[in-house]
């Protein structure tokens, strides 16, 4: 696999005369850095706040990074806790706690200035993790125990 340098296209070479381009919205190589990742979905998070819905979706094998770019780190001996409610933002920071921290900064920023006329605002989220072809929902049962029904619509 290589990355273009547009940033946006990468090739899979599957011999030394085969090969597929495939081009996305943004290609981020091994090198990049939990700020670089959040720098191409914070367009997101400044949607959600305009009243568009949003959806970052991290796919991949297993032990390919994913829990990793969605929260950082484990800071307090491998706990979902310390993910889902860091103390603080740092440079190894995920998607989620950088995304949560920018809402509620801009919300709070968005009442300050306001003339005092605070506005009240809802916030819903939705935490979910396909995982075996099972869907969990991660704010109601983090340890996974009780697959949602997938209902279909005809």
């Amino acid at each position: 696999v290589s990355i273009h340098p547009d940033g946006r296209s990468l090739s899979i070479h599957a011999s030394r005369t085969k090969q597929a381009r495939c081009r996305y919205d943004s290609v981020l190589g091994q090198d990049s850095t939990q700020e670089d990742v959040y720098a191409n979905v914070a367009g997101c998070v400044d949607s959600i706040l305009r009243g568009v819905n949003a959806t970052v979706f991290c796919y991949g094998q297993t032990a390919t990074g994913k829990s990793y770019t969605m929260f950082g780190p484990d800071d307090d001996g491998g706990t979902r806790q310390s993910r889902l409610f860091p103390s603080m933002l740092t440079k190894d920071s995920g998607i989620v706690p950088r995304s949560i921290t920018r809402i509620f900064n801009k919300l709070s920023a968005l009442n300050a200035g306001d003339s005092g006329n605070s506005a009240a605002t809802e916030v819903c989220v939705s935490f979910v993790q396909i995982y075996n072809d099972m869907v969990f929902d991660m704010f109601s049962d983090p340890d996974m125990s009780n697959p949602l029904e997938i209902r279909e619509d005809y």
